[in-house]
This record gives C-alpha cells, structure tokens and sequence, in this order.
C-alpha cells in the first residue's frame, strides 16, 4: 500500500492532515518530516483526517506522540479524527492518545472552542 499526506491551512495556526494508505516504516518518515514542518510554522492546532488511512504499523504512532508533545508543550491541541473501526480499536488497545480521538472535525471543533474560550 502507498501512502500520501495532504496539509490543508484551515487559519492561522491551525492545520489539517489527512493521511492516506497505509502509515507503515517505508512511510514515517516523510509523514514526520510533514509534520516538523507544521511544527516549525508553529501549529497550534493539528488535526489528524485518517478516514482514508487503511493501516498503521507501530511505528506510526510515533508520528502523533511526537506531534502531541511538541504541539501541546506551546499550548496547542493535537487531535485525530474520523478513524476507521479497525483503526480506532489500535487505538482503544494501545491506549495512545485516548482523550483525543474524535468522530469529526465538528467535534474537535468544540473542543478547541471549549480550550481555548
């Protein structure tokens, strides 16, 4: 399976990244090296789009921890949302960023809402 990253500018700050195909070891990194460079910018927030992601290998997961860290210690949120079942179940066993798993963009919307208000 390939994978592609897509980085939409939602507003200042604030950043969409869909993933792809399949996040596996030929694919961290190039989606790393996509999200130092948001870092870089500096993002507040991330969001992460996996509806199209169909598989993730451990390494992956790397890629949101290192996303969270570096994001939340400058006060931002990283999110991920629209996970497919068997995706969002990775997450669930591996207990890896449970608190910010979410259905949609609508639903981090009101987080960040709640956040940052």
């Amino acid at each position: 399976m390939s994978f592609k990253a897509n980085v939409v500018k939602r507003k200042e700050g604030v950043y969409i990244m869909s993933l792809v195909g399949s996040l596996d070891g030929n694919a961290y990194g190039e989606c790393d090296k996509q999200v130092d460079s948001l870092v870089l910018k500096p993002a507040k927030v991330l969001i992460f789009d996996m509806k199209e992601l169909d598989y993730i290998a451990s390494i992956g997961f790397a890629v949101f921890i290192k996303a969270r860290r570096v994001i939340e210690e400058g006060g931002g949120v990283v999110a991920l949302v629209n996970l497919k079942p068997s995706i969002r179940k990775i997450f669930d066993t591996v207990k890896i960023m449970p608190d910010r798993l979410f259905a949609g963009i609508e639903e981090v919307d009101e987080y960040i809402k709640k956040t940052f208000s």
